[in-house]
């Protein structure tokens, strides 16, 4: 499928060629995927569609940083890096930042997935320290502690394990009076609209040998994993993806904090901050 033309087919096509070509690097011996594989999030920004597109398998999580105008009722909860510039107000400089996720982790105790993973020969059992994980039925492996990913063949063969994508489709809007007039009813149309078979009108074969899909009811668009999220671009200001590596030391509302000062003007700098500070929580 075209990616410009069919993002959302074109994507989850990706994620399924992604792991034919796991599965066929592990057969000659280049990679050893039977117990081990990752996670994924992905984020295509259409231009001429004025959509991004937000996909993934997993726990990496992508978040979402909302400016908010200092001393607003939202904002009130909320702490900017800096209080303040030079001039004792506070601006961009020092932005106070609203954070929300976009992306729902992919965890096996999730009715959902729970019910694929049983279905799949698996069964997901309680560690006793936190953690839901994914078994072969009676067996002592994966004992994974998400429910879709990338490689794991085992897992993915005997388990239920999932490497299909849920897709958020965000529209990109300027003005609250231009978010006002794309009614989510429009939203919601589009995304039921979207088609999820190549350019021929016929499903990929290869995908379709690969899909291990929970109840066609958990989702939003025939049987994908779809859903919406109006993005407004004078507000929504920042996108932060990382592995659950950051998720399980910190909250997203505290990484954006961590991020802010450098965020708006150098995004490296943000980030090295942001790991450095990941690195001191776990060691």
């Amino acid at each position: 499928s075209c990616l410009m033309s069919n993002p959302c087919s074109a994507i989850e096509t990706a994620f399924h060629k992604v792991q034919e070509l796991i599965i066929e690097a592990d057969s000659e011996g280049k990679v050893h995927a039977q117990r081990s594989g990752t996670t994924a999030t992905v984020v295509f920004h259409h231009m001429r569609e004025r959509n991004m597109y937000i996909a993934h398998v997993g726990d990496s999580r992508c978040v979402l940083a909302k400016h908010q105008v200092p001393g607003s009722a939202v904002s009130d909860g909320l702490e900017a890096d800096d209080s303040a510039d030079a001039s004792g107000s506070a601006s961009l400089a020092s932005p106070v930042f609203e954070a929300s996720a976009l992306t729902e982790d992919h965890k096996p105790q999730v009715l959902e997935e729970k019910a694929r993973i049983e279905a799949g020969g698996g069964q997901v059992r309680f560690d006793g320290v936190g953690q839901h994980r994914v078994y072969v039925h009676g067996q002592r492996y994966p004992g994974l502690n998400m429910s879709r990913c990338l490689g794991d063949l085992k897992g993915w063969k005997f388990a239920g394990l999932s490497c299909e994508p849920s897709i958020c489709v965000c529209p990109l809007v300027q003005s609250p009076v231009e978010a006002s007039a794309f009614h989510s009813s429009e939203a919601e149309a589009a995304v039921k609209s979207i088609n999820f078979s190549d350019d021929s009108g016929e499903a990929s074969k290869n995908s379709e040998s690969l899909r291990h899909r929970p109840p066609a009811s958990s989702y939003s668009s025939g049987s994908q994993s779809v859903g919406s999220r109006m993005l407004h671009l004078d507000a929504d200001r920042l996108l932060l993806i990382c592995t659950d590596g950051v998720w399980e030391v910190m909250n997203p509302q505290e990484a954006i904090k961590i991020c802010a000062r450098e965020a708006l003007t150098d995004a490296q700098a943000a980030t090295s901050r942001l790991t450095s500070n990941v690195w001191d929580r776990w060691v």
